[in-house]
Parts: C-alpha cells; sequence; structure tokens
C-alpha cells in the first residue's frame, strides 16, 4: 500500500468515507468459493452445492467479486455470514468484479462422473424408492464445481482514497488467495450503477443534472427462469444517466414486441423530466411509424403524446379535422415551395406504380430547387427560372382547382408578339389569370419549333419543353397525352392549406424551446414517409450545422427512428443525410436512437460510433453475430438467442464500462392521462 494512502486510512476514526463506500460494495456479500485460477482477464472459481445453496444459486451470467481475505473475510461460522471488512490490514483492499460466462470442468470431473454413473448403474429398487444416497467421500467430491469467469475490471482507492472502478485488471499473483463472493442485492445495485453516479458528481455542475434525477428503468435480471433470483425479497434496480443520450447515438435491437418502443418511451419521458429540472432545452422529435407514440392503444396503455403536457404533433392522419396548438395535419400552401412541393409529387406518383411515359419520366426528373434558387445577376438563368415556376403553378392550379390567382408574365413581349392570334391586351400585362395564360401556353405549344426567346435561343427545349407538354396534355409532336391528369390521381388536395408556412419551419420554432415533437407517419406510404423524415432530417442537420460553423451552441436534440435499417443501412452512402447525422450529429449536439430487428443492416461505421446499446431477444445467429462482436455482448449471446422474455435486455450505455442484463420496466403514463385533443384521432 502507498504511504500517501496508508497516512490517508489511518488517520481515518470510527466508519470512515472509504469504509462506507467499500461497504456499499460488499455489504451482506456471501461466501461462494475461491479463485483457483486468475489471468488478466478470466478467473476460475472452486464452489461446492452447499456454498450455492446458502448464496440462493449462481445464475449464468451473474456479478460475483473476488478480494482477499487479508481485508475482507466471511464469517462461515455464523449463520448470517457477516462480512468483516478491515482496511487498516496493510493490505490496500481492492474487490475485482467478475460476470459467470461458464463451467469449468475440474481436473477430478471424470473420475467422479464415473463414480456417479456406477452408483446409478448398480442401483437396486429399495434405493430408487427411498432415494439415492452417496457416501460421505464421494459426495464431498461430487458437488465440489467449477465457474469460469470473465473480469469485468476492479474496484480501487486512488491516490485520494475514492473509490474507483478500472476496467481491467492491473495484476495477479499465483499464490496470493483471494475469496470470491456472491453480492447482495444492495451491493449489486451499488456495483451496476456505480459509474453512473460517478459520472453524475463528477459533471453535475456541468450537465445540471443530479444523483436525483438518475431513472430506474429496470432491475438486474440474469436469466429468463428468475425462480430464485425472486426469493431475495427486493430486485437492485438498475439507473440510466439522461445525459447519455445527449448528442450520442443509442441501438435498439431485437424482434417485434419485445420491449423497444416501451424503453424509448421510457427514454423519452425520462429525458424530459431532467431537462425540465435541470432547466435544459432538450428537443426530442419521434418519427411515429406505428403510432405507438402518438395514439393511445390497449397493449401500451397509454402514449406519449398525452403524458408530455407540450408535445406537439404533425400528422398525414386524413380524420383530423381541427389544428390547434398541440397538433397539425402535414399540409401547407403547395405554391410557396415548389421544390418541396414537386419532391412530395414525385414520392406520390412512384407510390402509384403508373406506368411512365417518356413525358411522364422528364417530369419526374425535373429539379424544382434548381429554379428557386438561382443567380439572379444571370439574366438568361433568371428568366428560364420564371418561366418554369410560372408553368409549375399553373399546373398545380389545375390539378388542386385553384382559379382565383394570376401568374406573373414570365414571356414579355418578345416571346408574345410571335404568336399568332394573341389578344393585344396581352403584350403588356404583368399579370395573366389562369384562363389567359392557359390561351398563351396552348399558342406557344402550336409553335414550339419556331418560336425564340429575345436572345434567339429556341423557347421550346428541356424543362420548359416537359412542363408545357404536360401543362397542355400535348407530346412534342403534338398527340394527346395525360399530362397534369397524372396529378389528380394522388389526390395531391389533401395537402394543401392555403397560406400555411411548411412544417419545416413550425418543427425549427419548436426545436428552439426545447419542446416534443411527434411526426405521425401511419397514413404516408413508404415514400412518403421517406421524404418527409429525410426532409426534416436534413433540415435539423444544416440549422445545427450552421450555428456550430457561426460559433454559437447549437440546441439539443434527440431524434427517435424506427425500421432504422431503411434510413442508415450498411449499403447507403456515407454523404446521405441519415448516415452523416449517426457518425457527425454528436459534433451539432444531435442525438440519435434508432431501433431495427436486423442490426446486420446497419452501417458499420455507425454501430462503431453508438455509446448506447439495448438488446433484446434476436433470433437468429447472423443477427447476433453483429451484436457480440461490441463490448462484452459476446457473454450473452447464448440467453439473447432462447430468451424471448419481452423487455429483457442486455444493456450498456455511455456512463457505464459493462453489459448489464436487466429486465427493462413497463412504460407507465401519468395517472391524470386527460387525453390531448386530436391526439386519439
Amino acid at each position: 500500500m502507498n504511504n500517501n494512502l496508508t497516512d490517508i486510512i489511518q488517520q481515518m476514526s470510527g466508519k470512515s468515507t472509504i469504509v462506507q463506500e467499500i461497504e456499499n460494495i460488499v455489504q451482506n456479500a456471501r461466501f461462494v468459493g475461491f479463485a483457483v485460477d486468475v489471468t488478466y482477464s478470466t478467473l476460475t472459481v472452486l464452489t461446492n452445492d452447499a456454498w450455492k445453496e446458502r448464496a440462493n444459486g449462481i445464475p449464468h451470467n451473474s456479478f460475483l467479486f473476488a478480494a482477499s481475505p487479508n481485508w475482507l473475510k466471511p464469517d462461515l461460522e455464523s449463520s448470517s455470514q457477516q462480512i468483516k471488512i478491515n482496511v487498516t490490514s496493510g493490505e490496500e483492499p481492492e474487490i475485482i468484479l467478475l460476470r459467470v460466462t461458464d463451467e469449468y470442468e475440474l481436473p477430478s470431473k471424470d473420475i467422479w462422473l464415473t463414480t456417479k454413473i456406477d452408483k446409478f448403474k448398480s442401483l437396486k429398487t429399495k434405493e430408487l424408492n427411498d432415494g439415492v444416497v452417496f457416501d460421505e467421500l464421494s459426495r464431498n467430491e461430487i458437488q465440489y464445481a467449477g465457474l469460469k469467469c470473465r473480469i469485468l475490471g476492479t474496484f480501487y482507492l486512488d491516490e485520494q482514497g475514492k473509490l474507483t472502478f478500472g476496467s481491467d485488471l492491473e495484476n495477479y499473483y499465483g499464490a496470493k488467495i483471494l475469496y470470491v463472493y456472491k453480492p447482495s442485492i444492495d451491493g449489486l445495485e451499488n456495483i451496476v450503477n456505480f459509474e453512473t453516479r460517478k459520472k453524475i458528481q463528477e459533471t453535475s455542475e456541468e450537465s445540471h443534472i443530479n444523483l436525483n434525477d438518475l431513472v430506474p428503468f429496470g432491475y438486474v435480471r440474469y436469466t429468463s427462469t428468475e425462480r430464485l433470483q425472486k426469493k431475495e425479497g427486493k430486485l437492485a434496480q438498475v439507473y440510466i444517466n439522461p445525459s447519455d443520450f445527449l448528442a450520442r447515438r443509442t441501438a435498439l435491437f431485437g424482434m417485434t414486441r419485445t420491449g423497444k418502443s416501451n424503453t424509448v418511451k421510457i427514454l423519452i419521458k425520462s429525458i424530459r423530466e431532467a431537462a425540465q429540472k435541470s432547466d435544459r432545452k432538450v428537443a426530442q422529435v419521434i418519427f411515429d411509424v406505428n403510432g405507438e407514440y402518438i395514439y393511445i392503444n390497449p397493449q401500451d396503455k397509454g402514449a406519449i403524446s398525452t403524458d408530455i403536457e407540450d408535445s406537439f404533433i404533425l400528422t398525414l392522419n386524413p380524420n383530423v379535422e381541427a389544428e390547434n396548438n398541440s397538433m397539425r395535419s402535414l399540409r401547407f400552401d403547395l405554391f410557396k415551395d415548389l421544390g418541396f412541393t414537386h419532391e412530395l409529387v414525385v414520392a406520390l406518383l412512384k407510390n402509384q406504380n403508373i406506368s411512365t411515359s417518356t413525358d411522364l419520366e422528364a417530369f419526374l426528373g425535373i429539379d424544382m430547387y434548381a429554379y428557386s434558387n438561382v443567380d439572379h445577376s444571370d439574366f438568361g438563368q433568371k428568366k428560364r427560372a420564371q418561366r418554369i415556376i410560372a408553368l409549375y403553378i399553373y399546373i398545380l392550379s389545375k390539378v388542386l382547382g385553384v382559379y382565383k390567382i394570376t401568374i406573373p408574365n414570365p414571356f414579355g413581349k418578345e416571346i408574345l408578339e410571335q404568336l399568332d392570334g394573341i389578344d393585344n391586351t396581352l403584350l403588356d400585362k404583368k399579370y395573366f389569370t389562369i384562363e389567359e395564360f392557359e390561351v398563351i401556353l396552348n399558342k406557344i405549344h402550336e409553335k414550339r419549333e419556331t418560336i425564340t426567346t429575345s436572345s434567339k435561343n429556341k423557347l421550346y427545349r428541356d424543362d420548359f419543353a416537359t412542363l408545357l407538354n404536360f401543362a397542355v396534355k400535348k407530346n412534342s409532336q403534338g398527340h394527346p397525352i395525360a399530362g397534369y391528369e397524372h396529378l389528380r390521381r394522388i389526390h395531391l388536395k389533401r395537402f394543401y392549406l392555403p397560406g400555411a408556412d411548411t412544417y419545416l419551419n413550425e418543427i425549427l420554432r419548436k426545436i428552439k424551446e426545447g419542446e416534443t415533437i411527434l411526426i405521425d407517419m401511419v397514413y404516408g406510404s413508404e415514400e412518403i414517409r421517406k421524404l418527409l423524415s429525410t426532409k426534416i432530417a436534413t433540415l435539423i442537420f444544416s440549422e445545427n450545422q450552421k450555428l456550430f460553423t457561426e460559433a454559437k451552441e447549437p440546441p439539443y436534440i434527440i431524434l427517435y427512428v424506427e425500421e432504422a435499417h431503411n434510413l442508415i443501412g450498411k449499403d447507403m452512402e456515407p454523404t446521405e443525410i441519415w448516415p452523416r447525422i449517426a457518425k457527425e450529429g454528436a459534433k451539432y449536439n444531435i442525438g440519435l436512437v434508432y431501433s431495427t430487428q436486423e442490426p446486420s443492416t446497419i452501417n458499420r461505421n455507425i454501430l462503431a460510433n453508438t455509446e448506447n446499446w439495448f438488446i433484446t431477444h434476436l433470433n437468429n445467429e447472423d443477427e447476433i453475430k453483429t451484436v457480440i462482436r461490441y463490448y462484452d455482448f459476446a457473454d450473452f449471446k447464448e440467453s439473447i438467442m432462447i430468451a424471448k422474455d419481452k423487455g429483457f435486455a442486455r444493456v450498456k450505455t455511455f456512463s457505464s464500462n459493462f453489459v448489464c442484463p436487466v429486465q427493462i420496466k413497463l412504460y407507465q403514463p401519468s395517472t391524470t392521462q386527460t387525453g390531448k385533443e386530436g391526439a386519439g384521432v
């Protein structure tokens, strides 16, 4: 023991802080055996039936710890097995944390297995009826067994005399005796939450979150069978630090109905409550594909939309009749953002599986954003953009049945004078009615081969030709085509709300206030879901990136996405928005919580940079192989495959140094769920 630490311990009187910290770990622990073989990564335990029975069993994957009897010794003669702590023994206290991973075959196993078999083969009928009894020597030897354990780390005292956890074993001696213990429930609770509590204390001033904000989200659960564990009288609670999920990536992997959404609800509510307590604004955006967070259903007994008072819902639900401060439909003025409107039109048309003609393919390929953001110093480019925009407005008005609008004259006198039979009153007009514009478009199409611009370029070409054909419903040969009639099939009017801003601006306002935003995507097609989620994600990423580059603090935002393999799959380009958020979002204060049944489909770079993991049941070897490459999930390979219990997860959070098996509690909505207007529609 170093002199500094010796002085610290010897100067303490009564129950010192050091003793208290150690006692929190070892209190009421039960002796279960001896360490018989130690390496830097594994430790083998010799145990027997009597010690295991006294400890109420040693389940697979359970936590044990080893310590020197020079400073920690059990009173084996006492029925209560009191632990005696002597930190002034001359040996520095050190607790080696273990996880039981497998059985260890003792060297004498074959001898006593043969004895067992011989005994059974020689049994008489009377012995079968009265019970099989081994002789005392055989019974004493047969009850011994070996356990193979992984070393998870070491609790030790630092130079200031504070209990610290290191995630490895610094040194070991072959001749040193170590006793092995099963921690009590209180001790276990302190073990699994040690690092989480420590990080809260170290960063409390910076994060504004204190120990009271730690959220109990489940209890330690080792196996699917819990008979012995529940005999303990109480369960070791496991806590999460809400700050672990800010500007970090969180993965939830597991089969359907194994508790992923339940876990997400607990996270959403916990982070919201912690943010309110710490007076910090943390916006949360949930892309709700299945309606599990917005709509109350009999399985979950509650919804985030009704549990968080200031949550805001954006919905594709066609049955929403009234909009209010807490809900609005994903409708907007389609004339205000033609770039996004065209993206929406393309997604809807592709969903219709319409057999595409050359004209329709050309229409789908137009980039309306390019015409909305032109260089106004380039006169020719500016005039081309004005003509394209005017044509698109005309097509929209015909499809939506909106005729009481005017269209700015994009042609000028030079073009209009080339038309046959044009009314002279139209030549100098600055705005046209829909009817006047229709006449002009038909006449331009009639002279499409000869009409030119003021710069003597052919007018009928490229995107202008495509939109003109669409508008007059004739192709370049003058033959009839469906044109804008294609757009009538997609019921575009359900997305149209005159005068309304796009929901994108509203989302930005809500994010600045740190509100919870739920995107209702239940009623949208796959194409619409992908379009909306990509659009929203791009907006959020761009805004926070912009603030960061301006040396401003971006707002904290957490994005929640389900069916993540569709958004951040391993074959996606790294320049696409979702892979960028997963890789770069933390720098801009963007956290990502993603869930899927297929972890093997997620980009490996994203998996490698994920800090928080929740793994429930997976029934496929390939999927499990993906997971066990990370941290110490390999210890739970068998358990993940066979245990189907809902909510039984193997959890690794940023604060913790090792995976902990947890039974996640059932999400409990507030007792006063009055229901937000519109949320239950």
